[in-house]
């Protein structure tokens, strides 16, 4: 394309030796398919379907039913499934994983829960609250 739409994707990347590993995501917002090639920079693949992408479907093999459930029932994206089946893998315990996110003006902070992955098996959920602060 002469003149690209930009969007933001939030998207699970593994950095070795401060390089991004190369990947291809199925974009949220526009369906194509993106070659992620570092940081905040994703390249347009010119395909609307590309069988390697990874899914949700694809992650779920992976997982047991309660970890299913919980990261279904909080609608979180593909890359907070990655990473989900990153810090299991890798026996990354202590990962917190944001489900939710809500942001109160009025008393100017963001609240929300996340995921602690504790061990293989074994979850927590949390609630945490902090200062937003704005900058004009």
């Amino acid at each position: 394309m002469d003149d690209p739409p930009f969007h933001e994707i939030v998207v699970f990347s593994i950095v070795d030796d401060e390089s991004v590993q190369m990947k291809y995501i199925q974009c949220p917002n526009c369906g194509i398919v993106h070659k992620v090639i570092d940081l905040c920079k994703s390249e347009i693949v010119h395909k609307e379907f590309l069988s390697s992408v990874v899914s949700i479907e694809d992650i779920k093999l992976s997982f047991d039913q309660k970890l299913i459930d919980i990261l279904e029932k909080y609608e979180v994206n593909i890359a907070s499934w990655e990473e989900v089946k990153f810090s299991l893998e890798n026996e990354v315990w202590g990962t917190f994983i944001v489900l939710v996110n809500e942001d109160d003006k009025e008393l100017g902070i963001r609240q929300g829960k996340y995921l602690k992955i504790l061990k293989q098996g074994v979850y927590s959920i949390e609630s945490y609250a902090r200062d937003v602060f704005v900058s004009i």
